[in-house]
């Protein structure tokens, strides 16, 4: 079901992939937001599947970077666009948590 999900994307990103890189050069996150969460809404079947590869993933990162931020080391985190945005992404769960997370 991802799979076919993702090839539909495909053809959907052809049209809107300068919209996209705009968004994301502008950190345009309520952008980017509806474009992660496009297949989501067209079909609710794809709630477990957005459970395991995404939202649940939040959190495990989310807790990671919490770990990292305890500690005096610098570290660098890479993690996909689609983890850092929305109620449920990395961003918004160490806010919750009372870290100060600024947008650069």
């Amino acid at each position: 079901m991802f799979l076919v999900s993702a090839f539909g994307d495909l053809e959907l990103l052809k049209g809107e992939i300068n919209e996209i890189l705009k968004a994301w050069d502008k950190g345009d996150t309520k952008t980017m937001e509806s474009f992660v969460s496009k297949s989501l809404q067209d079909d609710l079947r794809m709630l477990p599947i957005y459970e395991k590869l995404i939202f649940e993933r939040n959190k495990n990162i989310a807790s990671k970077i919490e770990g990292y931020l305890k500690t005096n080391e610098h570290y660098f985190v890479v993690v996909g666009a689609a983890h850092l945005v929305g109620k449920d992404g990395i961003i918004e769960i160490l806010k919750k948590k009372g870290y100060l997370v600024e947008q650069l």
